[in-house]
């Protein structure tokens, strides 16, 4: 095997893993783009909602929210574990 091959091979690998990096922050932005729909929805929220059905969608908000800092900390770690590879 030459030395080219072998740079091949690496370059293969980081390739691969750019991908994966871009992947994972795609879905991000597809996350960050459902929340900021949700987001806009809450802001035209009717004053003739129920107190229950306002509470219901603030509720689904901070889980939404949560989930959305949690894969943006994880496909952060990931790129930035995968750049120095």
């Amino acid at each position: 095997m030459s030395t080219l091959e072998g740079h091949d091979g690496a370059s293969d690998s980081t390739t691969k893993v750019t991908i994966e990096a871009l992947k994972e922050a795609l879905a991000v932005i597809r996350n960050c783009c459902a929340l900021e729909k949700i987001l806009m929805k809450k802001k035209s929220l009717n004053s003739g909602d129920s107190p229950e059905l306002h509470s219901l969608k603030v509720d689904k908000l901070k889980v939404l929210s949560e989930s959305l800092a949690s894969s943006c900390a994880k496909a952060e770690k990931r790129i930035l574990d995968h750049r120095y590879i």
